[in-house]
């Protein structure tokens, strides 16, 4: 796992455990599972990466369309069972990242069920990510609150700072998405982030869990406003 959503960890540094319950809503047995899969101790300068998954049923509404014996047509709200799932990353004390953002319920679970106290989602100053990043050739810029007319827009290309219609704009301009190139040590390292917290490494390709967690903590998680 390379990619996801980052939700910034602030309480005690405590590794979560396996959980699993199933309680009744209306009736209705509903389960809410984390299964922890592996735990990888002194990464880096000496964190631990959890790596796990999660799922949790609840019920939701939907509309369903019933026809009776006597020919009439009925609209009608019903209860689903609904899961949710997600993969996760997860450093005691720091950060968890889900694959998407239809796997931030497990915020929630690390908050109220495991008791890990504060698990928000993370909001990343994209101008100070780009500024220690001077060398970096950008290859995405996402852009907003420009002018009256171009509100906002997504710019890709190679160094698109450089344009030279552009180039100024994008500079100038607040920043919801960007996408660099640069060098950490000797890799090579092609990345997006957002200032909504998702971040996605594309290379190097090879990247494990422990690999992305220790890039987050290394040069993304200090970003959070």
């Amino acid at each position: 796992m390379k990619s996801g959503v980052i939700g910034i960890v602030e309480g005690e540094p405590r590794q979560v455990e396996s959980y699993h319950r199933t309680v009744e809503q209306d009736g209705t047995p509903l389960t809410e599972c984390i299964e922890v899969t592996q735990t990888h101790n002194n990464v880096g300068s000496g964190f631990t990466v959890q790596t796990g998954r999660a799922a949790v049923q609840s019920i939701v509404q939907e509309e369903t369309v019933q026809i009776t014996d006597q020919g009439e047509i009925a609209v009608v709200e019903e209860g689903q069972r609904q899961t949710k799932y997600t993969e996760f990353v997860f450093v005691p004390g720091e950060f968890v990242v889900v694959d998407s953002g239809s796997g931030v319920f497990l915020f929630d679970m690390l908050r109220d069920i495991v008791g890990l106290g504060s698990v928000e989602r993370a909001e990343f100053d994209l101008a100070e990510f780009l500024s220690e990043h001077s060398e970096s050739t950008p290859w995405q810029v996402g852009f907003y609150g420009v002018g009256s007319e171009a509100e906002k827009g997504v710019v890709y290309g190679e160094n698109v700072l450089s344009d030279a219609h552009i180039g100024n704009t994008l500079k100038t301009s607040n920043k919801n998405q960007v996408g660099v190139n640069h060098r950490r040590g000797e890799e090579k390292v092609k990345v997006s982030l957002t200032e909504s917290g998702y971040i996605d490494v594309y290379q190097p390709s090879n990247y494990e869990s422990t690999d992305f967690a220790e890039y987050v903590i290394d040069e993304i998680i200090h970003l959070n406003k």
